[in-house]
């Protein structure tokens, strides 16, 4: 054999030793292959999501890691609560049930889903977080201003009170609001209405209007015995109340937890020669200091007119000021706060009808810096107006306006039925007790007072144009929001309120009550102090 024959016979078993090389390695690896576990794991899925969202809203992707060049198809296996989730086969987590997304019942919803890939399936847990959204429930909700329209239920001692957004531009019914025993709001801070519990029951209570427009009780202080009704705010912290219970003594509380924080003994107060026990008709301030108005607590009237004054910051009482030495009745119709801006604070005495010729009323003050009444000042609102009118001399629902005017209700005229009865009597000293009976209840019940804005400093009195007169004792209560000053109108003939305009010095009719009674008020709920 020569030596190419050798050559190519080498070359050609080196070929073959290759190739069977190579065969021999692909045919392992095909075997390796064939022996690896092919696995599906499912990775747990958490997430946090703002509550109360829409149902279809994407929470997040369920995943799995898969054998190479598998695709993983999913589905939901549970849900708690049941329903609450929804997953597509992609892996896509969406909400199902809304309501189950509510953070109130609930901090968190779980679930299980389960991935399937080549036949393999594994399963993992979810877990999604509810975050609160910051919004109450409407039960939970109070509002911060809108406004309370109350009514009397004819004929009865109740009262409809119900809550409108707006103040009313046309015609309303009130009927359809809530039935109280009594409502009569002493005093209105951040929303809430501060007054004896409008059932009956022996308490102070701090009402709210909730998300739903209905009237909630959201705290009470009980007090013992006869009905109390003397209480004020002065601001966040502090509130000032009276329990007859404790004639001689002050309470001062939280008004916004309604917890009792202490008491004032004002025993030290100076009271007249009578002998009457003692109740606290009406509080307002002046800075840290209470006014406390004081009458019997039968309801009658003492032979002189004073205020017992305390301290709120150091819990002392301070002073008597004797407002006149007259029998004259510190109406607890105050309306707004009667200190001006320049801090002079203003004592409505409103008079008093229980003697004939009856106690003028007046309007009395107290100068920046002064603790006793000014008595080079003495304003007699229904003497300016009519000198004549010596049966009914009489104002009610004093609230300063600003720039040294005030609101009042003023007794202005005098029946033609009345003059005719004194004529005829050959004047008032004649009258006999059945004809005062009977010029008194003429006095009662026909339209004798107006609505007019006081001048304080040049003690003028000024019918607001355009208004009817009403009853003096018609029982209805001037409320101030801001610029304007909503007056009641209530006679025979008319069921209506007033918006009068400080700025403007104008009224003009606000709105018309159908059904529910006769109007007593409408009280804005974001006129803060």
């Amino acid at each position: 054999m020569n030596h190419l024959s050798l050559k190519l016979q080498r070359w050609s078993l080196l070929v073959l030793a290759l190739s069977l090389s190579l065969f021999l390695t692909n045919c392992n690896n095909d075997d390796d292959d064939d022996d690896v576990p092919k696995v599906v794991n499912a990775s747990d899925f958490t997430a946090s999501i703002t509550e109360k969202q829409e149902a279809g809203t994407v929470i997040g992707n369920v995943s799995a890691s898969v054998p190479q060049g598998e695709t993983a198809t999913y589905e939901l296996v549970n849900s708690n609560p049941t329903g609450a989730l929804a997953l597509s086969t992609t892996g896509e987590l969406t909400i199902g049930d809304a309501t189950a997304f509510d953070f109130d019942v609930r901090q968190s919803i779980t679930g299980t889903f389960r991935a399937t890939a080549a036949n393999i399936s594994d399963e993992g847990t979810i877990t999604v977080t509810l975050d609160d959204d910051g919004v109450l429930a409407p039960e939970d909700q109070r509002k911060s201003d809108g406004y309370v329209v109350v009514t009397t239920a004819p004929g009865s001692q109740s009262y409809f009170a119900q809550y409108y957004e707006e103040v009313p531009s046309s015609m309303i019914d009130n009927s359809t609001g809530t039935d109280f025993t009594r409502f009569f709001p002493r005093d209105i801070f951040q929303g809430s209405i501060y007054f004896e519990d409008p059932n009956e029951s022996n308490n102070f209570v701090r009402m709210g209007v909730d998300g739903n427009e209905e009237f909630v009780i959201d705290g009470s202080i009980p007090f013992i015995g006869d009905n109390s009704f003397a209480i004020v705010i002065q601001d966040e912290t502090t509130g000032v109340l009276h329990d007859r219970n404790e004639p001689t003594r002050l309470t001062i509380f939280d008004p916004i937890e309604m917890s009792v924080e202490a008491t004032i003994d004002m025993s030290a107060g100076e009271l007249p020669t009578d002998t009457l026990p003692q109740r606290y008709q009406n509080f307002f301030f002046r800075g840290n200091e209470v006014y406390s108005g004081v009458r019997p607590a039968n309801g009658g009237n003492y032979s002189s007119t004073f205020y017992h004054v305390a301290d709120v910051s150091t819990g002392r009482y301070l002073r008597t000021v004797i407002a006149a030495e007259e029998s004259l009745f510190p109406g607890f119709l105050t309306g707004d706060n009667p200190v001006a801006d320049d801090g002079t604070l203003y004592l409505s005495l409103q008079g008093n009808v229980n003697v004939l010729p009856a106690t003028q009323g007046r309007i009395l003050r107290i100068l920046p810096g002064q603790n006793q009444v000014d008595t080079a000042y003495d304003f007699r609102p229904a003497q300016v107006i009519n000198p004549a009118n010596v049966f009914l001399p009489l104002h009610s629902n004093f609230g300063y306006i600003g720039d040294n005017k005030a609101i009042a209700l003023v007794a202005s005229s005098i029946p033609q039925e009345v003059i005719d009865i004194v004529v005829a009597a050959g004047g008032v000293p004649n009258l006999s007790p059945d004809q005062i009976n009977q010029v008194l209840q003429i006095l009662f019940t026909q339209p004798t007072a107006n609505w007019c804005v006081l001048d304080l400093e040049a003690q003028t009195v000024t019918p607001i144009p355009g208004l009817p007169q009403i009853s003096f004792f018609a029982g209805v209560l001037a409320t101030f929001d801001g610029d304007n000053v909503y007056l009641p109108v209530l006679t025979n003939q008319f069921n209506e309120v007033y918006r009068y305009s400080i700025s403007g010095d104008m009224a003009e009719k606000a709105f018309e009550v159908s059904g529910g009674g006769g109007i007593y008020a409408i009280y804005p709920l974001g006129e803060d102090k």
